[in-house]
């Protein structure tokens, strides 16, 4: 891998949030509710306990996980998380939270965009989401920027990406069934 990559980022709007990443090595984890990470593909057994304990802790009661619960447990249970490129993406009453651990111990701080990756890939992709992002714009617009910014940031240029996106208001997000089988 190169140290001047971006693996994944996440973008914002009054509509909802878009994440997209680099398929061949990350995934999209649900941990529940509208709680989601996107992390490596290796990381799957531990993404899973957690996954779990959160079910045990919250949705086996018919509770709500907060997301500052879901956050702490992560950050808890997921050693490389401070080392490894990881982006939290969660909605919880109307509000929208975007979470990417950076190297320095710190964590992305702008909610409305996030970037994991390594490198100055980072600073220069955030730079351009900020100078480009609107909060009115729509699902579209938000999709365009987090596939460019794959695309820009990214050493290789021909790796295949995901997009998932993730409506904020439920009258315009289509039946969300999750698969029993994860």
């Amino acid at each position: 891998m190169s140290t001047k990559d971006v693996y994944a980022v996440g973008v914002t709007c009054n509509y909802g949030m878009t994440i997209a990443m680099i398929k061949n090595d990350y995934t999209l984890y649900h941990l529940g509710d509208h709680i989601y990470c996107c992390a490596r593909i290796l990381a799957r057994n531990i993404i899973g306990g957690i996954k779990d304990q959160l079910a045990d802790q919250y949705l086996n009661q018919n509770q709500n996980i907060p997301v500052k619960k879901a956050q702490q447990l992560l950050w808890q249970k997921y050693p490389d998380i401070a080392t490894d490129p990881f982006l939290l993406a969660a909605q919880e009453d109307n509000r929208q939270y975007l979470y990417a651990p950076q190297l320095d111990g710190s964590a992305s701080n702008n909610n409305h965009i996030a970037v994991c990756g390594r490198g100055t890939a980072i600073a220069k992709t955030m730079n351009w989401l900020v100078d480009n992002w609107d909060k009115d714009q729509n699902l579209k617009k938000s999709e365009q920027m987090a596939r460019v910014a794959l695309k820009n940031w990214d050493t290789f240029h021909n790796r295949t990406m995901d997009v998932i996106v993730l409506y904020k208001r439920k009258e315009d997000a289509p039946m969300d069934i999750d698969d029993p089988n994860e």
